[in-house]
């Protein structure tokens, strides 16, 4: 008998739609790290059965396909290595209950996720000095930016960073035929993306910016 094949979220969350395409509804959404099953795969989507036995199809571009059989754990781990033995730790952490577009759904845990996650941190050692946790109305896209941009100018390249968001996010096809995934702020227009959203090509960016990777990102 063949071994089943599993996906792992990759993206720092991925929308679960009950259709392989973006004007299939959103009924969910998982977080980086998770794994389930592979039940099939269609034009760049893939279908998986979740925890609570609903099946749904998640992007290809968030996740990580692995062949052959491997325990299923829908709790991601998250491993705090540094990648010098002087770096600092830097982190932050996103939660976004209610947008400020009625077309956005609103979230019930994605605030006490973060808050959760924050705790979680301090306890691990993350300094509130560099700990910056934006909560709903806190988490516009100028203030994500503000703070990846502006208050990280001072993390150093030996550095760690860890971010946490709990919120919507969106994937869209690019017209090449690749995709352009999005972290969704509290003041996203969800029918503008570019100008409203955060992509993961920014976040890609930040992370050059700050020396802790090469160009392009």
């Amino acid at each position: 008998m063949a071994a089943a094949s599993t996906l792992t979220i990759t993206a720092p969350q991925a929308n679960v739609r009950a259709g392989p395409g973006l004007s299939y509804q959103v009924f969910t959404a998982v977080p980086q790290g998770a794994i389930f099953p592979v039940l099939a795969s269609q034009s760049g989507w893939h279908q998986s059965r979740l925890e609570d036995g609903r099946e749904g199809w998640v992007a290809t571009s968030a996740v990580r396909v692995d062949q052959g059989s491997r325990a299923l754990n829908t709790a991601p781990t998250v491993a705090m290595v540094p990648l010098q033995p002087d770096g600092t730790s830097w982190a932050v952490v996103i939660g976004i209950n209610t947008y400020q577009r009625p077309e956005s759904l609103a979230l019930s845990y994605a605030v006490n996720d973060a808050r959760s996650v924050a705790a979680a941190l301090e306890r691990l050692g993350f300094t509130s000095e560099r700990l910056f946790l934006l909560l709903d109305a806190q988490a516009t896209r100028q203030g994500i930016e503000s703070v990846l941009y502006d208050r990280l100018r001072a993390a150093g390249v030996n550095d760690r960073l860890f971010v946490f968001f709990a919120g919507h996010g969106e994937t869209m096809a690019l017209p090449h035929g690749d995709t352009e995934g999005f972290l969704l702020p509290h003041d996203t227009n969800p029918r503008n993306l570019f100008t409203t959203a955060i992509s993961m090509s920014d976040m890609r960016c930040v992370a050059w910016i700050m020396g802790w990777a090469t160009w392009p990102p």
